[in-house]
């Protein structure tokens, strides 16, 4: 195999051949600043989908009939 062809013995040593010397300095970089806020989050259907679940199992749970008889009114809860 011819070494041009060789990923290893070509490629990688043209690459470096290629880089400055400063290319190897270390940077100092600031310390990032994160500010993350966590929420709870509560599902209307949670405790009718548990109930669901551990009477009756995971297929009467996702059955179409059953999660299309699930009514929440959310318009007094979520106002403006």
């Amino acid at each position: 195999m011819s070494p041009k062809n060789n990923f290893h013995e070509y490629t990688v040593k043209e690459a470096y051949k290629s880089l400055t010397a400063d290319h190897w300095i270390i940077q100092r970089r600031s310390k990032r600043v994160v500010d993350y806020k966590f929420f709870a989050y509560y599902h209307p259907y949670t405790e009718e989908l548990i109930e669901k679940l551990n009477t009756d199992g995971l297929v009467a749970m996702l059955d179409v009939n059953y999660l299309s008889n699930l009514k929440e009114n959310l318009t007094s809860f979520y106002t403006v």
